[in-house]
């Protein structure tokens, strides 16, 4: 069962998003580790507008995952069928 909508989950699987993901990552590792406030602060700074975008998209990619997973019980796609606790 699919975790993302099928629009979604091509969007993510770009080269190009992929990318944008690597640097985003390692750009928000700079951040929180500590290691852009002691290098020089142009590198702290384009290191925040590299993590600002990725974090907002891992926020909407939050969002459209809750969302399909609603979607999907209300559906009904999460029913066990045969399970065994029917017999008790």
């Amino acid at each position: 069962m699919p975790i993302l909508p099928d629009q979604v989950a091509n969007f993510d699987s770009n080269i190009y998003v992929k990318i944008f993901k690597t640097f985003g990552a390692l750009s928000t590792f700079y951040i929180l580790s500590g290691l852009g406030l002691k290098s020089y602060p142009i590198y702290f700074y384009i290191g925040i507008a590299l993590s600002l975008p990725y974090v907002i998209y891992r926020i909407v990619l939050v969002f459209f995952i809750i969302k399909q997973y609603i979607s999907n019980l209300k559906n009904g796609k999460y029913t066990v069928k045969n399970s065994p606790l029917d017999k008790f």
